[in-house]
């Protein structure tokens, strides 16, 4: 048995070479056998990506579903006047959320429930860009909303905004 093992271990290596072998078609004949002519001679033609057949479209990926009609609307903080220039106003739209001076476009979003949604957000503001999950909720009856960062940024804890129209 040992005799058969060190015989085709023999073989084995006996068709291995350290070297290894030289071409045997040249460049020109391998575009030749290829159908590319001789890219050396001057008459033949630049290959270009304009000769190309235009690749297919992509498919295009649809928009992600807009954020419940319910949540949508202008929000401010408890003692806010709902005004444009109150700091803790929040204006949400079906597909972002317009901070006073940042805001976020939904990429996508889960619904535990009803009244409570948690959003993933590409956030920019202030010269900055991130990624943001955010859960909102709605409490007593939809007249107020409960934001709180889920993403590790915040503390976790809720701000709650009222309802300005």
């Amino acid at each position: 048995m040992r005799t058969y093992f060190f015989a085709a271990a023999a073989l084995v290596l006996a068709g291995c070479s350290s070297e290894p072998e030289a071409p045997t078609e040249t460049a020109d004949e391998f575009a030749d056998r290829i159908g590319g002519g001789d890219a050396s001679s001057p008459d033949a033609a630049p290959s270009s990506s304009l000769d190309a057949p235009p690749p297919a479209p992509m498919a295009q990926l649809g928009a992600p579903k807009p954020v419940p009609t319910k949540f949508q609307g202008v929000w401010d903080f408890i003692d806010g006047n709902c005004s444009r220039d109150s700091d803790l106003r929040l204006e949400i739209g079906a597909n972002s959320l317009q901070f006073y001076e940042s805001m976020g476009t939904v990429n996508g979003y889960e619904q535990p429930n009803p009244d409570t949604v948690i959003l993933n957000l590409a956030m920019e503001g202030e010269g900055e860009r991130w990624e943001e999950r955010t859960r909102m909720s709605l409490v007593d009856g939809g007249k107020f909303l409960v934001m709180s960062d889920v993403s590790g940024y915040g503390s976790g804890q809720g701000i709650r905004r009222k309802r300005c129209s």
